[in-house]
């Protein structure tokens, strides 16, 4: 497949994973008592789009994510311009440093190497994961520190609240990525060429 083939699937693929990951938003995901904390299912088919691409076109394509959940109603907290730039664009955008250490997971997998494996996918997740976290722990303090329980600190509700949500889609990403890792490795290598495992 030559060079203009490969850009032209990719940007097809970055399109077609905005949109499943703005439609599993749309899936109930809170969890804990009153909704402590909450998956967001799309990180799933996002990070692998991210591993499977890399860095450039996952950042572009959550962008694509932000934009189309936006349009389409699923960002129903618009509280400020600034939240809004935070937790609907930054955040989404941020979360495709998922793809930093996108060669490197692919030679893992190439290499049937589980240890390492485990190290690159981790490490590509907690990057996006925090890179988004970020973001909302920002926004958490600056706009909804507000709805903080009387005597608590803004920073200390955000860290609180945000915090939670980062633990659980960092176990829920880490552990369905690297399960597809080790047991369906097609998911992340068909089309991909070789080099991009260098």
């Amino acid at each position: 497949m030559n060079n203009m083939n490969q850009k032209l699937m990719t940007m097809i693929e970055g399109a077609l994973v905005a949109g499943l990951a703005v439609a599993l938003g749309f899936v109930p995901n809170n969890f804990g008592a009153g909704g402590g904390f909450d998956l967001s299912f799309g990180l799933i088919p996002f990070g692998i789009f991210a591993i499977r691409r890399g860095l450039a076109p996952a950042l572009l394509t959550g962008l694509a994510w932000a934009l189309i959940k936006v349009a389409l109603g699923g960002a129903s907290y618009l509280l400020t311009p600034e939240q809004w730039i935070f937790d609907y664009i930054l955040a989404f955008v941020f979360a495709g440093f998922m793809g930093t250490f996108s060669g490197r997971v692919l030679a893992a997998i190439r290499a049937n190497d589980p240890a390492k494996l485990i190290t690159w996918v981790g490490a590509s997740a907690a990057l996006g994961l925090l890179a988004r976290w970020i973001w909302h722990f920002i926004a958490g303090f600056l706009v909804w520190g507000q709805y903080a329980p009387e005597g608590q600190s803004p920073v200390v509700y955000s860290l609180i609240f945000n915090g939670s949500s980062f633990v659980g889609n960092l176990i829920m990403v880490v552990c369905v990525l690297t399960l597809l890792a080790r047991f369906a490795p097609v998911v992340y290598l068909y089309g991909i060429p070789r080099k991009a495992a260098a």
